[in-house]
């Protein structure tokens, strides 16, 4: 019995002890920051101009037809998660149309907290041909200020694939650039 009690002071004190010497204290603390909540995503607005060209082919054919499509996609951005609407003009050769739909992307990775790459999905409605395409987007940029973009998709009218490849800024993020390109980074308070 006197053992047992021994055994029992002897793990409250250890347990107490400020300073573990095998570094113990230190995980704990840093598994108690990292368990409080930290600050949680805003909501914002951004307006991205897109612009871009490239080509689309259909199975057995040789030939490659220019396609181009320039416009804007108004998007909610809440955290690393992009919902937007494009509102582009399209170039499908041999006709022009527009191209309205959603695109839900997200931030996948944020290289040397400056960069942003983003993978997302698209769905465009094109009313001339009363018909639509789907699209998966790559983008890589300076956070949401100015990137690149690659387009691959499937045009349900002309039963054709389509690929373009663009560049993008968006201008409301010229009114705080450095903001815009750290968005995605790791960014930490001050402490005294």
């Amino acid at each position: 019995m006197a053992l047992a009690v021994a055994t029992f002071a002897l793990s409250i004190s250890a347990s107490a002890d400020p300073l573990p010497r095998d570094g113990a204290g230190f995980h704990r603390e840093a598994e108690r920051e990292a368990a409080q909540p930290g600050v949680q995503p805003s909501l914002e607005f951004g307006l991205p101009v897109e612009l871009g060209q490239g080509f689309k082919w259909k199975p057995g054919d040789a030939i490659r037809e220019y396609t181009w499509s320039g416009g804007v996609v108004p998007t909610f951005r809440w955290g690393r998660v992009d919902l937007g609407f494009d509102v582009s003009a399209v170039y499908r050769n041999p006709d022009w149309d527009a191209a309205l739909g959603p695109r839900l992307s997200a931030v996948i990775a944020a290289p040397y907290e400056l960069l942003a790459i983003k993978i997302g999905v698209e769905g465009d409605y094109l009313p001339s041909a009363r018909s639509g395409r789907t699209s998966l987007v790559v983008t890589a940029g300076l956070g949401t200020l100015v990137f690149v973009r690659a387009v691959g998709g499937f045009d349900f009218d002309q039963k054709a694939s389509y690929f373009l490849f663009g560049l993008g800024f968006d201008p409301l993020a010229l009114g705080d650039p450095v903001g815009s390109i750290l968005r995605y980074g790791k960014t930490e308070d001050l402490k005294p």
